[in-house]
């Protein structure tokens, strides 16, 4: 666990744990609470479980198409891009209504784009730490996010007892997709500074005159 946070990598380690925490938050949210969320919304139990089972759907998809994609535009671009278009999912979840066409379809890329998101995590996390260690991140990573669907029932709760209805429920993930996008960000951040410090720590140790 220590190697995690060695050679400088506690702050990115730390930024990813956040993210994969968040991720499990937004995504359970969805995946838990979608269907009671859509029948409160009007819409008979048959639409309900249509919508929720487009959820999924939209994750297999999600899940195939965005990892190639990641992998020509870079996962930092790819995982923001998703966050974001996770959050106006949400939003066209809230104010669909009894709106069947807008429901499913934000449905359908809510799930394309939180579940392509943890795959694009997922990868982003492999492919930062060295193979020695890699396992150990990608695990850890994993396990701590995991406290996130531990908390998601915490946090609608916390909404329901406030007052909130499904309209403003259906709103919730956008927190948990804004804040994984700006540990996401961060993180390709602190990446590109550790670049630019090792070039130049190479650039330098190249013009040192030989003795």
């Amino acid at each position: 666990l220590s190697r995690l946070f060695a050679a400088g990598r506690a702050p990115v380690t730390c930024l990813l744990w956040l993210s994969m925490v968040n991720q499990f938050v937004m995504v359970y949210i969805f995946a838990l609470w979608q269907p009671t969320l859509v029948r409160e919304s009007g819409n008979p139990i048959e639409v309900s479980i249509f919508a929720s089972a487009l959820f999924p759907l939209g994750g297999l998809v999600g899940s195939l198409v965005l990892g190639p994609i990641s992998e020509r535009i870079g996962p930092h671009l790819t995982l923001s891009a998703s966050y974001a278009f996770v959050a106006i999912a949400s939003a066209a979840l809230s104010f669909s209504g009894t709106n069947l066409m807008l429901l499913y379809s934000a449905s359908f890329l809510a799930g394309m784009f939180a579940f392509g998101a943890w795959s694009a995590l997922t990868a982003l996390v492999t492919k930062y730490y060295p193979p020695e260690i890699r396992a150990t991140g990608v695990g850890y990573a994993s396990g701590i996010g995991r406290f996130g669907s531990m908390l998601s029932p915490w946090v609608v709760g916390i909404a329901l007892a406030a007052g909130w209805k499904a309209p403003q429920i259906l709103l919730l993930p956008i927190i948990p997709a804004t804040v994984a996008a700006i540990c996401v960000v961060g993180v390709g951040f602190l990446r590109q500074r550790s670049a630019d410090d090792d070039g130049s720590k190479l650039i330098t140790a190249m013009e040192l005159p030989v003795r």
